[in-house]
């Protein structure tokens, strides 16, 4: 058949009707952009800040849509709902059934909680060290069970892809000395103490890291949450609703804190 009778029976169905011509949505293309949004569920963020500022009891907030992996003993004056976790096969059963229950149509929660989620790495670490006999992970990677370490860290993070909550872990920050870009000076910057060579898949996937951060006004205590990092403070997201506002200013009211904060959210 020659190539004008090919395109002339293309262009036709039995009945003789010409096709309409395809479009790029009939092809299955979507014709609106995908745009950012600030919907609560399926965020992950990191939640950080010094030993006692409140991070637990804030979350806390969430009441029984709030399910805490609580991972250190250290909830006895909290009221939380949720499980304690003592090693990683707990923290991995916990999840299963997570899944159990959303399959089910019981899941209930719009919030996950993994505090402190330092424990998650300890966790993963022994597990690595006790199989391949790593004498130590830290900065400097070293013997052959780094990258299973690094693996693991990102397979748990990839197991809570599916689950329909917000998943915010917790981290106390530490202070690290920075050096200029220029120059042989130094200063001081509050992190999340995660190592970049084998720790950094928790940054990376994370939306929002969100900083707790304290001071006085003369001798009065007052807390705020910082959105936005800066020179001397690790924080940022991604949010849209949270871009032009860097800082949260908290009250005494750890009920209208977390209800002002996810006030930003849909």
């Amino acid at each position: 058949m020659s190539e004008l009778n090919v395109k002339s029976v293309s262009n036709v169905v039995n009945n003789g009707v010409p096709k309409a011509a395809p479009t790029l949505e009939s092809l299955g293309f979507a014709s609106a952009p995908k745009t950012p949004d600030s919907t609560w569920i399926g965020q992950k963020s990191i939640l950080c800040g010094g030993p006692k500022v409140g991070k637990s009891s804030f979350l806390a907030e969430g009441g029984e849509s709030t399910f805490f992996m609580r991972l250190a003993p250290e909830f006895t004056n909290l009221t939380t709902y949720g499980a304690d976790c003592k090693d990683y096969s707990d923290v991995s059963a916990w999840i299963t059934k997570l899944y159990q229950a959303k399959n089910a149509g019981l899941f209930k929660w719009d919030t996950i909680v993994f505090d402190p989620a330092s424990r998650i790495l300890d966790f993963l670490a022994n597990d690595v060290a006790e199989a391949g006999g790593v004498e130590y992970i830290g900065d400097i990677p070293h013997g052959k069970g780094w990258m299973n370490y690094k693996n693991k860290i990102k397979m748990f993070l990839h197991s809570l892809e599916d689950l329909p909550a917000h998943k915010i872990f917790v981290f106390h920050t530490c202070t690290k000395e920075m050096a200029e870009a220029v120059g042989n000076k130094t200063y001081s910057r509050d992190v999340v103490p995660l190592s970049e060579k084998t720790e950094s898949e928790f940054t990376k996937a994370v939306d929002s890291i969100f900083h707790i951060r304290t001071g006085y006004v003369g001798t009065i205590s007052t807390r705020s949450m910082i959105t936005q990092g800066n020179k001397y403070i690790e924080a940022g997201t991604k949010v849209p609703s949270l871009q032009s506002t860097p800082m949260i200013q908290w009250g005494n009211d750890n009920k209208a804190n977390y209800a002002k904060f996810r006030g930003f959210f849909q």
